[in-house]
């Protein structure tokens, strides 16, 4: 049996025991003792927990394994520090076929049952599945407490103590793209328990995707429609010190975890871990000088925005072109807005122009750079980004190209005007399956009606990414501009 087999099968076995006093039949309280020593773990109440359950020599818990047997109330104590650990979570359990025997006197009972009972110790799965249990109960002082516990399974049903995700071979995959491209077809194919199978397995071998896959593992459990499953692993992720982007739970499908205790408080400690990550925030620059760099030159200044839950090292490479190369000095700007783990966004519309003012005017400090040229764009909520520094004049914008931009509000008629007289032009860059692509045409329309001259450039078959053939898409738009 691996250690952490061991740390698993121990809380299983010594799960805490909550004690109705008041109320019911003595068999009814005594069943709500037995389920109660399993779900006690569910919350981790040790207060409760050394309450009821005796310092008595004598008491005396058998498990499979001969390491876990417990002699005593003392010993049973000390034993509970592993049930402490933040990565020892409860999942679930069932209590089945359960049989209560009381004595004559009324106060002392002995039941058999059979027991499913699941956890997780650092995203790793344990299950007992149909594992035998006895056991008595005393009743001292009115209050019913457990004295003896037997745990056992037979003999040609050695699998039901093995981790769940060993009752099944999993997918071996090299990489994390591999890995992901299996995951995506098998959601595609509802095969969710499949998906969750490997995703379990990539969660420490792919360490650099663990905010994605413990999401996915929460995502598959609940289009299972097993939300407790669900806020445990989007639990388990902020007990690795991860957390979700800003954005991750606004989807329709979470809408039914919106009630739950548990994932209200999931919200409200995602909330407050960005927070912390945003005082570490600061914006970034990043120059770029063409090929053949002259110092006497005046060059044209291209500002070019990241998207949504990107940083400026995910985006470089992407947002690039044969003329940005050879021509214009390329200011890479990451926001400090805080989106995710290793993403920034610009949606903050202050902040956004405070921050490419302040970047703009590093970059005249560095380059001489033309006032007449400078143009800006960038994918995402960097094209939103790109929309609120032209409207707000903070920046002496010629032109822009933006990607399936995330927009603010259309320009009103001053503006449209504003924006006419300083002969702005631009190029919309967006993508058949984009979501916002009738927001995105609507927008274009309204510039073009107050004569801003805006192309519109649709890539079809794709969603909201970038395209293959963006570095010709971006040249085109600055030949257009």
């Amino acid at each position: 049996m691996k250690c952490a087999c061991m740390f698993v099968c121990l809380w299983l076995v010594f799960a805490g025991f909550v004690f109705p006093q008041a109320g019911g039949t003595d068999k009814e309280l005594i069943k709500q003792v037995i389920d109660d020593s399993i779900g006690w773990f569910k919350t981790k109440d040790f207060n409760r927990l050394f309450e009821i359950f005796p310092l008595d020599p004598n008491l005396f818990l058998f498990q499979p394994t001969s390491q876990g047997t417990v002699i005593g109330g003392e010993a049973f104590r000390q034993s509970t520090d592993l049930w402490r650990d933040k990565n020892n979570v409860y999942l679930w359990h069932k209590v089945k076929d359960l049989r209560i025997n009381l004595s004559a006197s009324g106060t002392v009972a002995w039941w058999s049952a059979m027991l499913d009972d699941c956890g997780s110790y650092g995203g790793r799965e344990f299950c007992w599945k149909d594992c035998r249990w006895t056991g008595v109960a005393e009743k001292r002082n009115g209050k019913w407490v457990i004295v003896q516990g037997h745990f056992s399974f037979p003999r040609d049903n050695a699998q039901a103590e093995a981790p769940a995700e060993e009752a099944a071979p999993v997918e071996e995959f090299a990489d994390y793209q591999s890995m992901r491209q299996r995951v995506g077809e098998l959601f595609a194919q509802k095969k969710y328990a499949a998906a969750a199978l490997i995703l379990r397995g990539g969660l420490d071998k792919f360490t650099d995707h663990q905010v994605a896959n413990t999401y996915n593992l929460a995502l598959s459990a609940l289009l299972q429609k097993d939300q407790e499953k669900a806020i445990y692993w989007l639990e388990e992720g902020h007990r690795r010190g991860l957390f979700f982007s800003k954005w991750a739970f606004l989807a329709e499908f979470w809408k039914p975890l919106t009630g739950h205790d548990r994932f209200k408080a999931i919200l409200q400690e995602n909330d407050r871990l960005i927070a912390a990550a945003q005082k570490q925030g600061s914006m970034k620059l990043e120059l770029v000088k063409p090929a053949a760099f002259d110092p006497k030159r005046r060059y044209p200044l291209f500002i070019a925005l990241h998207g949504g839950g990107e940083n400026m090292a995910d985006f470089k490479p992407r947002w690039t072109s044969p003329r940005l190369q050879k021509e214009f000095v390329v200011a890479y700007v990451q926001s400090s807005q805080v989106a995710d783990m290793k993403g920034f966004h610009w949606q903050e519309d202050a902040v956004t122009i405070e921050e490419l003012t302040a970047a703009y005017k590093e970059v005249q400090q560095q380059i001489d750079i033309d006032p007449k040229r400078v143009y800006i764009g960038g994918f995402s909520s960097g094209g939103y980004g790109s929309m609120i520094a032209l409207f707000s004049g903070s920046i002496p914008v010629k032109g822009f190209v933006i990607l399936c931009p995330e927009l603010p509000a259309d320009p009103d008629d001053a503006q449209l005007a504003l924006l006419a007289k300083r002969k702005i032009r631009g190029t919309l860059l967006t993508t058949e399956f984009d979501r916002r692509i009738e927001r995105q045409k609507a927008f274009v329309n309204r510039l073009n009606a107050g004569r801003v001259a805006v192309k519109l450039k649709i890539t079809p078959n794709i969603g909201q990414w970038y395209p293959e053939n963006l570095p010709q898409l971006i040249d085109q738009a600055l030949k257009f501009m």
